[in-house]
């Protein structure tokens, strides 16, 4: 159980949760994460435009998209393919595949190059699904 929004998570990774799209955004724009957990279901932007978002400011190698969603045919994993994502779990989720996924992120050559081209846009407070 996560009990608070950052934690630290065994074999040296650490967590952070934030609830809304525009907190989110600022996380990765900061912290530059080598993966995003990213629920389809959100309230301001769904998952697949969150991940266009944050895809469209990647270089080389990227940051592993990962969707979480409850819906897991055939049509929603080629929609999450479509938006950028890199796997689709569904709920609830799988721990051991989940950690299989981030072994596998942490094991490849790519994981320490650069992952951003330029910076995400600033959205100045607007609402995400507003900003240019």
């Amino acid at each position: 159980m996560l009990r608070s929004p950052d934690a630290n998570i065994p074999n040296g990774r650490t967590a952070a949760a934030r609830y809304l799209v525009i907190q989110g955004l600022d996380l990765i724009a900061r912290e530059h994460p080598d993966v995003a957990i990213i629920d389809i279901g959100l309230p301001e932007l769904d998952g697949y435009q969150l991940a266009r978002r944050v895809g469209a400011h990647h270089q080389g190698a990227r940051m592993m998209l990962v969707a979480l969603t409850g819906y897991g045919s055939p049509l929603d994993r080629d929609r999450s393919v479509e938006a950028g994502f890199d796997h689709h779990l569904v709920k609830p989720v799988d721990f051991d595949e989940l950690g299989r996924l981030l072994d596998a992120r942490a094991a490849t050559p790519a994981y320490q190059q650069p992952r951003f081209k330029t910076p995400l846009p600033d959205t100045g407070g607007s609402r995400p699904d507003q900003a240019t």
